[in-house]
């Protein structure tokens, strides 16, 4: 996902042993946190919160063989979508009803499962952020933005919802990215912000 000239989130392609980006989709719209099918033919992204109110919202497949745009059914007030590594599931956030702009309010995780074309609830915990899928498929990692910042992993089938680690004290981890190591261990991108520390010598009069 890249911001174009017109300042749009849009989705790009790259060879993977580099070269320029190409847009998937140019023109107007903007196609937010795209990611892969498991076969390589499809992507899967959210619109972007931008003014709009969350039902508004709701989750896109794109077909790369023809660029054909579709709306998943029952995807209305959903968005940030992630595909899992089997390819049977998609895992996306709800927006609260009060979600517009640039605020978002996320109150529970869904899942889609691609065979039964049903949506179940995950997780219900105030502001979760943040999805990342287990190599396994198993489970969901995700953040939660609360008075306790913590992050979760929910079980795909039992729907049991698990602390890993407390994220107190560490400003804005987990908020904007998280991931898998190779050898599955959870990843959490730690804002350091942009403050510094300065000596100032004065001479007084």
């Amino acid at each position: 996902m890249a911001i174009s000239g017109e300042k749009q989130y849009k989705a790009c392609v790259v060879p993977a042993d580099g070269g320029q980006p190409q847009q998937l989709l140019p023109g107007a719209g903007e196609e937010g946190v795209p990611t892969w099918s498991r076969d390589g033919k499809f992507l899967v992204f959210g619109d972007v919160l931008h003014g709009r109110h969350a039902s508004e919202m709701a989750i896109h497949l794109l077909d790369l063989r023809n660029h054909h745009v579709s709306t998943l059914p029952g995807s209305n007030g959903l968005w940030t979508p992630r595909w899992s590594p089997d390819g049977r599931y998609i895992a996306a956030l709800a927006l609260g009803d009060e979600a517009k702009g640039g605020l978002a309010v996320s109150p529970a995780l869904l899942l889609y499962d691609l065979r039964t074309r049903r949506w179940t609830t995950l997780a219900n915990i105030e502001n979760i952020c943040s999805l990342t899928w287990s190599h396994d498929s198993q489970y969901v990692y995700f953040c939660a933005r609360t008075s306790k910042p913590e992050m979760y992993q929910v079980h795909t089938v039992s729907k049991r919802v698990e602390p890993l680690a407390s994220l107190k004290g560490l400003a804005g981890a987990g908020i904007d990215w998280i991931g898998v190591a190779p050898d599955g261990s959870p990843l959490i991108m730690k804002d350091t912000l942009i403050q510094e520390v300065y000596a100032l010598d004065v001479g007084w009069p």
